[in-house]
């Protein structure tokens, strides 16, 4: 069965008549997961700004970055919160089609536009935060060729939101064909005038998942191939790999867009799928980018709390008094890298005085020092040993990561 925005009259016909009484609807699911996280990558993304303003301070391109793709990010969420409950989103499209009054659907029409415009806007945005996180790091510690792919991969991005935004514009000439296409009369008289959108659409949400793939994929390339201890690998694993979530509701958006515009002419009902796993992906971006910044918090707050003690390799014991051991047994260790353990802020070091640490990144903010990105500062140039490191205190462990 043909689908798409535009249906033609034989199947209009064909349609039930109207129920504006008590039409079917979608569940309430969308929107309960729009607030649910919406709230979150809010405080998610606050709480990246309070631990790298106040704790670490060392906010770059990549913080603020992700700050200017909130934008984007809460415009879209409130605009498919829109789209669901004032403008038939949740409804057949023959319950929300009056031929005396089509303003619903044109409105419909104009809102998916506003919709598709501001995920280009916040997934573009989130991306590139990700990509400049990844470009610190890399700042004078990992291979070029991993900073190569870093710019590869934003040009790639880049090119995308420029060619997706020109497109988008220029899907239809004149843009109000963009809402006027459902009519069978307008198409009659404008032939040619709007591309299909269906292939675009398609061919758009393709790339983007994609490129969603390639950034989850590259820190994973990287740090499977170096050495460090299992337990630090399958945490560090942990934490970007999360990411790969994002790649399933990309692929999960190409198969519902191409239900609306190839399988069926409901396109309201079937949008209400498409939506959903966007919003998945854009709200969840937030979250899975500042996992790394909210280790700090996890480190100085909650392993305290708990009577934890945390070694660099990934190692953990339970002790809550006496001498809290930092082994670094097969650990890499550089002039810059450093720990801070008990509350007389005790730094450990090789190779140099603790104020070799305090090094600047091209990149905003001082270079990864802190827990959050002391995973990847260990790893070049490196000289390997077995020496286990001791530092006695008393009382519960306290931690400070800075």
């Amino acid at each position: 069965m043909p689908g798409g925005i535009e249906p033609p009259l034989s199947v209009i016909v064909g349609w039930p008549p109207p129920n504006h009484v008590d039409p079917e609807t979608r569940g309430p699911a969308l929107l309960i997961l729009i607030i649910l996280l919406g709230v979150l990558a809010v405080i998610t993304v606050a709480a990246r700004f309070y631990c790298r303003l106040f704790l670490t301070k060392n906010a770059g391109a990549d913080d603020w970055m992700l700050l200017a793709a909130m934008v984007p990010t809460i415009g879209f969420a409130v605009s498919v919160a829109l789209s669901s409950e004032s403008y038939g989103g949740r409804k057949h499209i023959w319950d929300i089609l009056d031929p005396s009054n089509l303003s619903p659907l044109f409105d419909a029409r104009k809102i998916t536009f506003a919709n598709e415009l501001l995920y280009l806007f916040a997934s573009v945005g989130i991306k590139l935060s990700v990509l400049l996180f990844y470009r610190r790091l890399a700042d004078g510690i990992l291979p070029k060729a991993f900073i190569w792919a870093i710019y590869g991969i934003a040009a790639f991005v880049l090119a995308y939101f420029v060619t997706t935004v020109i497109s988008l514009f220029f899907t239809c000439q004149p843009l109000e064909g963009f809402w006027l296409r459902i009519l069978p009369q307008w198409r009659q008289a404008h032939p040619g005038a709007c591309i299909s959108e269906g292939a675009a659409v398609l061919a758009i949400s393709s790339i983007s998942a994609l490129q969603d793939f390639l950034v989850a994929l590259l820190p994973t390339l990287l740090f499977a191939r170096l050495p460090m201890p299992r337990k630090q690998k399958i945490a560090l694993g942990a934490v970007f790999g999360f990411s790969f979530f994002l790649c399933v509701a990309g692929i999960l958006r190409i198969v519902y867009v191409k239900r609306v515009f190839y399988d069926t002419y409901d396109v309201t009902w079937q949008l209400y799928d498409v939506w959903l796993w966007m919003i998945v992906e854009v709200l969840l971006g937030p979250i899975c980018a500042s996992a790394p910044a909210l280790r700090v918090l996890f480190f100085r707050y909650v392993l305290p709390r708990i009577g934890v003690e945390y070694s660099i390799t990934g190692d953990m014991s339970s002790h809550g008094h006496g001498s809290a051991y930092i082994s670094n047994n097969r650990a890499s260790v550089r002039d810059e890298t450093y720990v801070q353990v008990g509350e007389d802020d005790s730094v450990l070091t090789q190779g140099g005085p603790a104020a070799n640490t305090k090094r600047t990144s091209r990149f905003g903010g001082k270079c990864p020092t802190s827990a959050e990105e002391g995973w990847f500062h260990t790893m070049k140039d490196t000289e390997y040993n077995d020496q286990t490191y001791e530092l006695r205190h008393h009382g519960p462990v306290k931690s400070s990561f800075d």
